[in-house]
């Protein structure tokens, strides 16, 4: 297995050596929380994806001297704010 799974009210030894402990939902909860993991993974290899595209991008356009540095510096800050915006969409709550 790669996943411990134990819920509350299982034994202390049992809570001890699992990695995740379920506190309310039964077994239920354990689809839920794969299905989290799934999407927080998603989203991590987007984030991931945009920020070396941009950065690359970025990179060759500071380099070549095509976008001043203040501009550059900005579009920085803009692009840290989209891969902050796009994790947040793990907040909204699972469609069922």
């Amino acid at each position: 297995a790669d996943v411990g799974v134990a819920a509350t009210d299982a034994s202390p030894a049992t809570i001890a050596l699992a990695d995740v402990v379920i506190a309310r939902g039964g077994m239920k909860a354990v689809g839920e929380a794969i299905t989290i993991s799934r999407q927080a993974r998603r989203v991590l290899r987007q984030n991931l994806v945009f920020s070396v595209a941009y950065n690359v991008l970025a990179l060759g356009l500071a380099v070549g001297g095509t976008v001043p540095p203040l501009a550059a510096a900005g579009a920085m800050a803009a692009s840290s704010l989209m891969v902050i915006a796009n994790a947040g969409r793990l907040r909204v709550p699972l469609q069922r």
